[in-house]
């Protein structure tokens, strides 16, 4: 068995969050990147700062504010996205622990532990945990009958 079974609902949901996330950040990078550059020159022209610089002086602060800007992008954007992995990964952990209990406790129940119950939460995988019980509970009771009657017809076939 894998460490990591990527096919499990929680590496889904992670990856899924990370797409999101990176569509996320690439649109933020593009928009900066478009709007920066007309954002300064407008501010620029708006002082009167770059009338009297040379064209050299003119290209080198345009130079230097798109560095400034390439940086604090890189910055930004490396650190929502490690915090997005983080808020990601907890996310996923949290959505798919109730399924997993579920699917295990289904497995017991295909076993013949009619027993399993499982934590009812709230919202739909609550509903899902109390039908699972419901009929878990069902099943349960219909066993019992089963050995109920069983053991009465064995009883009057001996008498």
């Amino acid at each position: 068995m894998r460490w990591i079974d990527f096919g499990r609902l929680r590496w889904r949901l992670l990856a899924g969050n990370l797409v999101v996330t990176a569509a996320g950040a690439i649109t933020v990078a593009v928009g900066v990147s478009l709007a920066a550059p007309l954002a300064f020159d407008h501010a620029m022209d708006s002082q009167g700062a770059m009338a009297g610089m040379g064209t050299m002086m003119n290209s080198s602060v345009r130079a230097a504010f798109g560095d400034a800007v390439g940086s604090a992008l890189v910055l930004g954007v490396g650190a929502a996205t490690l915090v997005a992995i983080v808020v990601a990964a907890v996310i996923s952990t949290r959505l798919a622990r109730p399924i997993s209990s579920l699917a295990a406790a289904s497995q017991q129940v295909a076993g013949g532990d009619y027993a399993q119950r499982v934590h009812a939460g709230s919202g739909e995988l609550g509903d899902l945990a109390a039908s699972f019980n419901d009929m878990a509970a069902s099943l349960d009771a219909t066993e019992r009958r089963r050995h109920e009657l069983i053991g009465d017809v064995a009883h009057e076939l001996r008498t």
